[in-house]
């Protein structure tokens, strides 16, 4: 019995707590609206999603810009490689066993830089096991009506991140789950295309 005292005491104030956070990111969402949009008078507010708090991940820290950047690099010097190669069979200078010694030698460092993505791709992914997320703000989606620099009034969702006090800290237009996919889907066929070139 007084666990559920306790509990019907308790839900109206995890409901209010959530009330402020809200009104945080509504008054500060309309303010940057109302700085930014072409036509502010024209802003008319249409829904706002609940307030979720968001996390660091991974892929945006330095540490794996730095990796992806090494990764990219030896795929280039295996591109150069490969051009390296085209010429030294395109070419009538040398004999036979020269262009053979220097494309062997060429083989050689392209299997070192395969085996340099290979260790890079490794340390990448047990790096991303190991990473712990930290609070890093909030974001809500909010859809609206507002005029757009040619007069017309439009109807629009956009996502907004806050940091741990509300400051709006960048703008998106919404994207569904659905669209997510698809645009992340064409993304990793197009990395896989110009993967399978390179080998």
């Amino acid at each position: 019995m007084k666990i559920l005292i306790t509990l019907v005491f308790l839900m109206p104030l995890v409901a209010l707590s959530q009330v402020p956070n809200s009104l945080k990111a509504q008054a500060s969402v309309k303010a940057y609206l109302l700085r930014t949009l072409d036509d502010p008078d024209s802003y008319k507010p249409v829904s706002f999603s609940k307030v979720a708090k968001t996390y660091t991940v991974f892929e945006e820290t330095r540490r794996y810009t730095e990796l992806v950047n090494d990764t990219d690099m030896y795929h280039e010097k295996n591109i150069e490689i490969d051009h390296a190669v085209l010429n030294v069979y395109s070419s009538g200078i040398g004999s036979e066993d020269l262009k053979q010694q220097l494309i062997d030698g060429y083989k050689k460092k392209k299997a070192e830089n395969r085996f340099a993505i290979d260790s890079l791709k490794t340390i990448m992914e047990k790096e991303r096991r190991a990473f712990e997320p930290v609070f890093s703000g909030y974001y809500v989606d909010h859809e609206f009506r507002a005029k757009n620099k040619f007069g017309g009034l439009v109807l629009t969702k956009w996502e907004f991140n806050f940091d741990e006090k509300y400051k709006v800290l960048s703008t998106k237009p919404y994207e569904s789950m659905e669209e997510i996919k698809a645009r992340l889907k064409k993304q990793l066929d197009s990395l896989k295309r110009e993967y399978n070139s390179n080998q």
